[in-house]
């Protein structure tokens, strides 16, 4: 049993307090409760991320609200062309009185007339411009004069043709408005999947970006643990009088450096934390809500090359053929072209040819059947019509007006498909020397990593023989663990450059209203682009 004298025990009471004090307040900012603040933490991955921020965006909801405006207006325009079937029934029945010069004689003493109609007509506007028109009608006509009672039936059958010789000629005009309306329903599911993929984007940078920091955060705790570890021994060899109390003080100084920095960096996380949670319209969440993310960053076997520079025209092509907002702008430019032709045919005079032919035919009878009857008896032959209609407004300014509007539309979305087209040249040139360099960097964090690993074990190996000091060892410790937090930052911008690039090709792209789930494998891998 070891006995101290109390001139000891009072002496190191005080440095024990002290330490105990530090060591206690270390392991409270260790812990998360001094100045970050108790969180709490949800698992989260990529996918589950982005299919939130998919079904909560607003923007996503507009978008899908004017794919729903379109179909309405398309529809519209299709109903030009709608069969129109229309049916009546009439009935009069005329009483009145006798003129005391009328000769005729009636039954009861009074005038009575009763008259039935039947009619049926079918009406067809083709999409060649022409119109076609079917009516059949039947008519009774009945009355009580004496002794010549009336029982007229009167069937009738005619069908027409109009065709238009100027205004309104030929399939292109008659089906430039509902061309245009389906032009641009296609633009507007394109600028749903535009939207769409825009979503994407933002919500899949924002998770590698809350990733990195999570992941440095580590890192920097896992630095503060070995550097607590490397004082502790250096303080055991300082009451030894092994080492200087200038190397103690390094040490310190280095232990507090990495916990101001993951400090800093919890609040960083925090703050990625709460964009991450906008981007998916997780509102309601509690504040200072952490994810755990759980998704590594994917380790690239096929990435790009300063070689894949020379294939920037296949790359430009690609992006040409499949971005939703290029194909959206080249729909419009599509739809305004068909407005064009419907303004350019409205200047023009209307001249239209109608013709037609049909029969009559007549029968005798008061019953209801004889009305019908009519229209297969005692036919005498064809009728035959034509008729020429001519209509021009003098001044025609509402055409003309509309026809001027029409064509500075069309040059302007042709003017926004030039510029969208450079547009997307310097993105996607961009986006691939940013890929590149990235990629680049990449390797090189890795080696770094690699190197200084190999370093601090050679310098662990010399202070475990009291070959090196422990300032030495530190540094190196320091160095791995910025060369690590580099490591995380470059593997964080790959993945944001290659999902950018992807964006830029147009392949983030989900088709409109499909369950389809865009998949990790789909956001962080290359097969697709090479």
């Amino acid at each position: 049993m070891i006995f101290m004298s109390p001139k000891t025990v009072k002496a190191l009471f005080p440095s024990f307090l002290t330490f105990s004090f530090l060591y206690f307040v270390i392991n409270l900012i260790l812990s998360g409760y001094c100045f970050a603040g108790q969180t709490e933490e949800n698992i989260i991955t990529l996918e589950s991320a982005v299919k939130t921020a998919i079904e909560n965006n607003t923007d996503l909801f507009v978008s899908s609200k004017q794919v729903e405006i379109s179909e309405g207006a398309l529809q519209s325009a299709s109903g030009a062309f709608d069969t129109s079937v229309s049916n009546s029934v009439s009935y009069v029945n005329s009483k009145k009185g006798l003129f005391s010069d009328d000769n005729d004689e009636y039954a009861g003493g009074k005038s009575a007339e009763t008259n039935t109609s039947y009619n049926l007509n079918y009406t067809q506007k083709k999409r060649t411009g022409n119109t076609y028109n079917v009516s059949i009608s039947s008519l009774q006509e009945l009355d009580n004069k004496i002794p010549t009672e009336k029982k007229h039936n009167t069937g009738n059958v005619n069908i027409s043709v109009t065709v238009p010789l100027a205004r309104g000629k030929g399939a292109a005009a008659a089906t430039a408005a509902e061309k245009s309306a389906s032009a641009s329903l296609g633009a507007s599911r394109l600028d749903y999947s535009s939207d769409l993929a825009a979503t994407v984007l933002k919500t899949v940078n924002a998770y590698w970006d809350y990733c990195v920091i999570y992941r440095k955060l580590e890192i920097l705790k896992q630095a503060v643990i070995e550097s607590e570890k490397t004082m502790n021994e250096a303080q055991a060899l300082f009451k030894k009088g092994r080492i200087h109390k200038e190397e103690l003080s390094a040490l310190i100084g280095s232990l507090n450096e990495n916990i101001n920095l993951k400090i800093q960096f919890e609040n960083a996380l925090n703050e990625a934390g709460e964009n991450l949670k906008l981007l998916m319209g997780l509102y309601d969440e509690k504040p200072m809500t952490l994810f755990k993310p759980v998704d590594e960053f994917p380790v690239f076997t096929n990435c790009v090359k300063k070689s894949d520079f020379s294939s920037l025209e296949i790359y430009l092509n690609k992006a040409f053929q499949t971005r939703p907002d290029f194909l959206a702008c080249q729909k419009r430019l599509e739809s305004a072209g068909f407005d064009l032709i419907s303004a350019e045919d409205s200047v023009k005079p209307a001249i239209d040819l109608q013709i037609g032919g049909g029969y009559n035919g007549i029968s005798e009878g008061t019953s209801q059947a004889e009305a019908f009857k009519a229209l297969n008896r005692n036919i005498n032959g064809a009728n035959a019509k034509a008729s020429l209609v001519y209509e021009w407004p003098c001044a025609n300014n509402a055409a003309k007006g509309r026809l001027k509007q029409q064509k500075a539309s069309h040059d302007q979305q042709a003017a926004k498909v030039k510029t969208m087209k450079k547009r997307i040249r310097s993105s996607v040139a961009i986006a691939l020397s940013d890929l590149i360099k990235s990629a680049e960097s990449l390797e090189s964090a890795k080696k770094s990593v690699e190197a200084y690993e190999k370093s601090v074990r050679n310098e662990a190996k010399k202070y475990s023989r009291k070959n090196s000091s422990s300032i030495d060892l530190i540094s190196l410790q320091d160095r791995l663990t910025i060369a690590r937090a580099n490591l995380i930052d470059a593997a964080g911008a790959c993945t944001k450059s290659l999902a950018a690039f992807k964006y830029e090709l147009g392949l983030i792209n989900g088709l409109y209203f499909t369950d389809n789930a865009i998949t990790f494998s789909e956001l962080t891998n290359f097969d697709d682009i090479k």
